[in-house]
């Protein structure tokens, strides 16, 4: 296994700035492998710009062990980019295809129209249709993906390597996670299938995922009900419940603290509410590294918030730290690397701005937690 250290940045693979050395060579390698025809090979280019031309070397190697060979020394006078001898390598960030469609659609003067799925009705229902033990698995296991991608063995990597990444990945998350499975990809898939084959115009260009199509293909032919796909589940009578009892339940604890032990017993119960909620609260804002402002904002709603199923203390400190710190364009373009990484999560804005929300809210939610039994022994 590969360990990389440091700060590599995605523009580290593009080309640099020319240098003065007259013999300046920066070149790029890749190999690459079908097993299913059982024929690999790779490509070598090199930017000699100073010296006038560029290196471009493929070689593919066949099954019955002949190989085809191509080797050019193409005129350059730039290093600007992977474009020599009739190759060209680009460098695609994750999305990129599907604004590069968008942009080539209004150049061509081509309608565009939208096939995918709300993403508001995605979420949510597959948050509400998933049961409490398909919730708890993905909480454990996104908590234990944080840590578990260094402890991949050579023997799964290679065995990952026998089918389609994607098909695999899809296959696994239908193992462990059926629901999840069902509302992310089957239900879009349906519903990808039905808006491209009813999309208005007679020719149509579908850009979509790749991990998409092969299920775009399966229901193409096959009747699909919308109204289905885009039904909002409503929410389970549990969930209600407990949203307005527990903060009814809170309530009646304090009003009992003063008609049963006293106005000082139902003093003391107000304040060890206050301080629970409070200080675990802020404490959850500090370790999201917000603002000092979002943490005092944190501490005041949260005692509120708390008594309130309609707002979260995490919201309030989540909207603050947005007025502190707004993200910047460079939050945006750095975000799917950012993801990829613990640090990433606190350096980039977006998704720091999601930790407030998240801490904040597990702050209260254990500041809640502790002051019930506090209460519960002042009334004792």
């Amino acid at each position: 296994m590969v360990k990389v250290i440091g700060n590599i940045k995605p523009e580290d693979d593009y080309t640099h700035p020319l240098g003065p050395e007259s013999n300046f060579n920066e070149s790029v390698y890749f190999n690459f492998f079908d097993r299913a025809n059982n024929r690999g090979g790779f490509i070598r280019m090199g930017n000699r710009a100073n010296e006038g031309y560029a290196e471009m070397t493929v070689i593919i190697f066949n099954s019955d062990g002949s190989a085809f060979f191509n080797y050019k020394k193409p005129e350059i006078d730039n290093n600007d980019g992977w474009d020599a001898g009739g190759a060209k390598i680009e460098i695609i960030k994750p999305g990129e295809e599907i604004m590069r469609a968008i942009q080539a659609a209004k150049a061509m003067d081509s309608r565009i129209h939208l096939a995918d799925r709300d993403i508001r009705i995605t979420l949510s229902r597959a948050w509400r249709l998933m049961g409490l033990w398909t919730k708890m698995k993905l909480m454990v296991q996104v908590v234990i993906s944080l840590g578990g991608v260094d402890d991949i063995s050579e023997e799964e990597i290679e065995e990952m390597k026998k089918q389609d990444v994607l098909e695999t990945l899809l296959a696994e998350i239908g193992k462990t996670l059926p629901e999840i499975r069902r509302i992310l990809i089957d239900e879009r898939d349906q519903y990808l299938a039905y808006k491209i084959r009813t999309a208005p115009g007679e020719k149509i260009v579908a850009v979509v995922g790749a991990g998409h199509v092969p299920g775009i293909q399966r229901y193409w032919e096959e009747p699909i009900n919308m109204d289905t796909l885009e039904e909002m589940p409503p929410k389970s009578r549990l969930t209600n419940i407990l949203k307005w009892g527990f903060p009814a339940l809170i309530v009646g604890l304090i009003v009992m603290g003063f008609f049963i032990a006293g106005s000082s017993a139902g003093t003391h119960m107000i304040k060890w509410w206050i301080l629970a909620n409070a200080v675990l609260a802020g404490l959850g804002a500090t370790l999201a590294f917000a603002h000092p402002l979002t943490i005092l904002s944190a501490v005041i709603a949260s005692p509120l918030t708390s008594l309130n199923p309609m707002i979260a203390a995490g919201w309030v400190a989540g909207l603050v730290e947005v007025f502190l710190g707004k993200p910047k364009v460079k939050d945006f373009e750095t975000l799917s690397e950012d993801i990829t990484s613990v640090k990433g999560f606190w350096k980039n804005k977006i998704t720091r701005i999601l930790l407030v929300v998240v801490f904040t809210n597990i702050g209260s939610s254990l500041g809640t937690l502790v002051a019930i039994p506090l209460m519960v022994k002042v009334l004792s």
